[in-house]
This record gives structure tokens, C-alpha cells and sequence, in this order.
């Protein structure tokens, strides 16, 4: 294990603040990586590699000239799992200094272990961020199965079960700072892990969620209390998209209805929408405005704006009305023979009878295309 010096000067921050003491952290080439007195860093340490070279379980020093780069004070080998991986000195009276130089090798040592085993979990973290990445975005499970089941063994992750995936969009300000991006997603990441054990990875824009299939009601309630709790917590408005049903190994197209949900959701300012729930707004949004304009167009001729909202408003309001003229002349507040007169009107303008299944299929479409402009 090597030391980093943004830890050894993390750690002797710490020590320094609890116990008063001026502390150097030793790396193994006997260079001076942290020191509560910054000049000394750099510098060659000639007792620390006295230890090194000898392995010595302690070396006090009792005069600044007894070794290069000394000052007295008692220096102790730091071992982590057998391993000495550099040197602790505490610099003062050694009758003073040596009654705590076996609790700041110990204090040093725990320290230590505690940001190893965070270095490690990051990693892991990565690991398992890129296997579920492959899974669900690059398709790892077909690419390359025996790879894939080996990999899923050894994180732990069942990939024998149903899953939903959940996918969540941050809505920030362009000023909000990558840290707050960050927070949120490990939120996220440790909401859904403790709710559902389930798993979380970040790509640019999006936090993905893959769990273990609960109940839909479940799953809606979790969603709204981690949009709630980040708002509250973060000021950050959240859109999630969800897939409509479990899938069970074979998760890419989950992922694709669920970022599909997440587009829609985003663009009609919902909270969250499911996949099964996108209909019409989900096909309409995506042709073109100027795929709209042309059909219209197209149906209704030459007429002017004014004149295809008017025309499309009846048509609108006979379709609600089932086709019925007495409902539509009473809502209308017009003489049946005046309703009569506005379906036949229509029908020479577009050539279309409103009144066939056809008629009711083209119109319904025109409304919907209609509508989509207006957006």
C-alpha cells in the first residue's frame, strides 16, 4: 500500500488538531510527504529510512544532527496487515513525546485502513457502475454471456430476477455546481438501495435504477418521496421515466421505454410517467412540426388559419358528441339542418365524410396533429 500525500496531510490535519502534536508522515523512500510544519515536506528523513532499512519497531531521536533531515522526537514504522507502509514521527521533548507516539501510530494506522477501505468501496462502485452500465445501455448479456455471468458472480448481483428500471433526470440550473450533481445522485443511489437493494449508476444527464420488481405502488411512492426529498434537500426538481412491465435478464429495451417515458415526461412537465401510459402523446411527439403542418395542409387546402381552426373545432366538438346531432346541435345552439349543413361543408372541403369510421380515423388524426402545434 502507498500512501497518497493529500492523505498523510489529511491525516496529520486530524492527529494535530486532537492532540496538539507537530507530525510527520514518512513515505517509504524516507521523503517527508505531510508535516504539520510544511516546510519540511521534501525533505530526505534519515531516521525514517534507519527504520526502513532495518526494521525497527521504534527510533528516537535525541539530537536534530543525529540523522539527515531530524529533529528530535520518536519516529514508528506504520503497519497496515503486516505491511509496513511508512513512518509516523512526532517531533518534541522525547520524555514528552514518547507517552503518545504508540497512540498516534495507532490513531495513523486506523486512519489509514479507514481511507483504504473508502478507496476500495469507490472502485467497487465503479465496477459494478460500468457492469450495469454494459447491461442495460451495450447489451453485455449477448455480447459476451460467459464474461457477463462471471462478472454478475463475483458483484453478486442475480441476474435471475425481474427487474424495472427507473430512470431519473435532473432539472438544474446551468450554474448548479457538479457537486450538487453528485449529492443527488448518491441520494438516489443510497435511497433506492436501501428501499428495494436495488442499484444505481450515473451517466452524463441521468441517474439509471435497476431493482428487483416490487409492486407498482411501491415503486410510484418511492419515486415521489426521493422527488420530494431532493427538492427539499437540494432545491433540484427530478423527472423520472419508468418501464411498463418486468424484464428478466435482457434489460435493454426496458432501459429504452424508460429513458422514452423520461423524454415525455420532461416535455409535458410531469413528475414521472410509466411507459404503458404514453398513447398518443407518445407517438405525436415525435413527428416533426413540420410533418404536422403538411398533413393539415394537405386536408384542408387552401383554407387560411382562421378558417382550418374553425372547421377543425367542429369536427372536434362532433367526434365528442359520438355523432350524435342532437347533442352537437344543442351544444352548438344551432338547427340540426344547420349541423347537417356544416358536415356536408366539411366533407367538400376535405373530401372526407365525417361520419364513416374513416372520416372519424383522419380527423381524430388531424386534431391530434392540430393540438401538437399548439404545444
Amino acid at each position: 500500500m502507498k500512501i497518497s500525500s493529500q492523505t498523510a496531510k489529511t491525516i496529520v490535519n486530524q492527529i494535530s488538531e486532537v492532540l496538539e502534536q507537530k507530525i510527520n508522515i514518512i513515505d517509504t523512500d524516507g521523503v517527508i510527504i505531510a508535516s504539520s510544519t510544511p516546510e519540511r515536506e521534501g525533505s530526505i528523513h534519515g531516521g525514517a529510512k534507519k527504520i526502513l532499512a532495518e526494521k525497527l519497531n521504534q527510533l528516537v531521536v535525541e539530537d536534530n544532527l543525529q540523522y539527515e533531515g531530524t529533529r528530535n522526537g520518536v519516529n514508528l514504522p506504520i503497519v497496515i496487515q503486516g505491511e509496513m507502509v511508512g513512518i509516523i514521527g512526532i517531533t518534541g521533548k522525547v520524555e514528552d513525546v514518547l507517552k503518545y507516539g504508540q497512540i498516534i501510530k495507532r490513531m495513523t494506522e486506523i486512519l489509514l485502513m479507514d481511507e483504504r477501505r473508502k478507496e476500495q468501496e469507490i472502485i467497487e462502485q465503479k465496477v459494478r457502475d460500468r457492469f450495469f452500465e454494459e447491461w442495460l445501455i451495450a447489451g453485455y448479456e449477448a455480447r459476451n454471456a460467459q464474461e457477463f455471468n462471471q462478472m454478475a458472480e463475483t458483484l453478486g448481483v442475480n441476474i435471475n430476477t425481474a427487474k424495472r428500471i427507473v430512470v431519473f433526470q435532473m432539472q438544474f440550473d446551468s450554474k448548479t455546481e457538479d457537486r450538487v450533481h453528485t449529492e443527488v445522485s448518491r441520494f438516489i443511489r443510497r435511497s433506492i438501495k436501501e428501499k428495494f437493494n436495488g442499484n444505481a449508476f450515473r451517466t452524463a444527464t441521468k441517474i439509471v435504477c435497476v431493482m428487483d420488481a416490487p409492486s407498482e405502488k411501491k415503486l410510484i411512492s418511492c419515486i415521489k418521496d426521493i422527488e420530494s426529498e431532493v427538492l427539499q434537500l437540494f432545491e433540484c426538481r427530478l423527472t423520472a421515466g419508468l418501464d411498463n412491465q418486468a424484464a428478466t435478464l435482457h434489460l435493454n429495451e426496458s432501459y429504452k421505454r424508460a429513458v422514452k417515458a423520461l423524454e415525455i415526461a420532461a416535455k409535458h412537465g410531469n413528475d414521472y410517467l410509466c411507459y404503458d401510459e404514453l398513447d398518443f402523446d407518445f407517438i405525436f411527439s415525435n413527428i416533426s412540426r413540420d410533418a404536422c403542418i403538411q398533413y393539415i395542409s394537405k386536408l384542408f387546402g387552401n383554407l387560411n388559419t382562421e378558417q382550418v381552426e374553425k372547421e377543425l373545432e367542429f369536427a372536434r366538438m362532433y367526434l365528442e358528441a359520438d355523432g350524435s346531432l342532437v347533442k352537437l346541435s344543442e351544444q352548438m345552439y344551432i338547427h340540426k339542418n344547420t349541423v347537417k349543413y356544416r358536415i356536408k361543408r366539411l366533407q367538400e372541403i376535405t373530401g372526407i365524410d365525417i361520419r364513416t369510421s374513416k372520416g372519424i380515423y383522419i380527423f381524430t388524426l388531424a386534431l391530434k396533429l392540430y393540438d401538437q402545434l399548439e404545444k
